[in-house]
């Protein structure tokens, strides 16, 4: 569990949004680069000291949606692991935060992209006669 994950520009982004919010919760919807690297960070909801927003919609396929803890205890409570799991049907990840965004907990990662595979029309005709 550490922020080696989020990248500079990333984990300051992360930082000043939550600074900004008074130290509460603060979810955002972030870019993951090919190594699996939090690349950037948009805020898209800011809640409470103990909840905020993670609306279906926020984050598309390929996407992490992230929150912060601001007890600093990264376990994932119930309702973010609720969360998580419909979120990685849609596509995508989810992952928690403290509030100097230094330390990074991936609940669910960024699944990888569905390969679609076209038909061959000849061949399943030729299969069925």
């Amino acid at each position: 569990m550490d922020g080696s994950r989020l990248l500079p520009a990333a984990a300051g982004a992360v930082r000043a949004a939550i600074r900004l919010a008074g130290g509460r919760e603060v979810c955002f919807v972030c870019t993951v680069d090919a190594d699996g690297m939090v690349a950037t960070a948009r805020v898209v909801a800011r809640g409470d000291a103990s909840s905020v927003l993670a609306l279906p919609g926020f984050a598309k396929a390929g996407e992490l949606l992230l929150h912060n803890h601001p007890s600093g205890d990264l376990t994932p409570s119930e309702p973010d692991l609720q969360v998580a799991a419909r979120l990685h049907d849609t596509g995508v990840g989810f992952a928690i935060t403290d509030n100097d965004a230094s330390r990074l907990y991936v609940v669910v990662e960024v699944p990888a992209p569905k390969v679609l595979v076209p038909l061959d029309l000849a061949a399943i005709d030729a299969d069925l006669g």
